[in-house]
């Protein structure tokens, strides 16, 4: 391989390492701050599509996968997406729901959700990754006092919803977010040929091949729009002016301008009668 060819694998190599490692975790966090696991994965998804297309930038950032992150959070928790159908899942969903965890988990996750943006955001990166303060403040664009003022009331609310858990509520997000991927205990009588078989795949998860796949199509795609409807514009500003050109062309040749006088005066003057003498005055 020469160095060229070398070079060029680069890119696709820390790409693909970055999306194996960290796509499951991210759909997790996206999935305790919606509620949606469907939703949740369409997110990262969509996080890691930008990412592929603005490699250079993400590459050479301190925290490529904070700057997915933060794409994939920022899409998640926009507040558009309460008024778009099948993007939003209320607690009571969530509550009924058959995920994996205890009890408490499931109830932990429904007090998160019935917090506000701001806050599920603010609790999840401070106490569910244990991120910094000014980490934190920094990935969510706010001050640090503002953040800690977050925090404080995110974990009062969390707390006064699961009194069981007390203080330790906000301390069990991080063990949540931690917890790998239950895998099931393998049948007594079976391969690891039928074990591999009938293992449930992730739910639209994506190779990192194919997710770059994916991601350059869509590149096409919009280029392919973009030049579309540069087209239409164009088209139709043509036409505007050749409509424009010919109606201006209509008026007649033989027109001419008419001349303006100045109108007659309705009432003709009147001469001043002038007085005559008769007779001697009177006295």
């Amino acid at each position: 391989m020469s160095p060229a060819q070398s070079l060029a694998t680069v890119p696709e190599a820390a790409f693909d390492s970055m999306y194996t490692h960290s796509v499951r975790g991210l759909v997790r966090q996206v999935e305790l701050l919606t509620g949606n696991p469907g939703f949740a994965w369409r997110a990262v998804r969509r996080a890691f599509d930008h990412a592929w297309q603005r490699w250079p930038e993400v590459a050479s950032d301190p925290d490529p996968v904070g700057w997915v992150r933060a794409s994939a959070y920022a899409y998640a928790l926009a507040p558009w997406q309460q008024w778009v159908p099948g993007h939003r899942t209320r607690p009571r969903a969530v509550a009924r729901a058959s995920s994996p965890g205890s009890e408490h988990d499931r109830k932990l996750r429904v007090a998160v959700l019935r917090l506000s943006r701001a806050q599920r955001q603010a609790i999840v990166l401070y106490d569910g990754l244990g991120l910094d303060l000014p980490v934190v403040a920094a990935e969510s664009e706010a001050s640090t006092v503002t953040m800690a003022n977050r925090i404080t009331r995110a974990r009062g609310a969390l707390s006064a919803a699961l009194p069981e858990l007390g203080d330790q509520a906000a301390a069990r997000l991080y063990d949540i977010l931690a917890e790998p991927d239950p895998v099931p205990d393998p049948a007594p009588d079976s391969t690891p040929e039928t074990e591999a078989a009938t293992r449930p795949a992730a739910p639209r998860e994506l190779p990192a091949a194919r997710m770059r796949d994916v991601s350059e199509r869509n590149v096409h795609r919009r280029t392919l729009a973009a030049v579309a409807l540069t087209a239409v514009i164009a088209g139709a500003t043509g036409a505007a002016l050749v409509v424009t050109y010919d109606r201006v062309g209509e008026v007649p040749h033989h027109a001419q301008p008419t001349p303006v006088t100045a109108p007659p005066t309705a009432v003709p003057q009147r001469a001043v009668p002038v007085p005559t003498l008769s007779g001697p005055p009177a006295p």
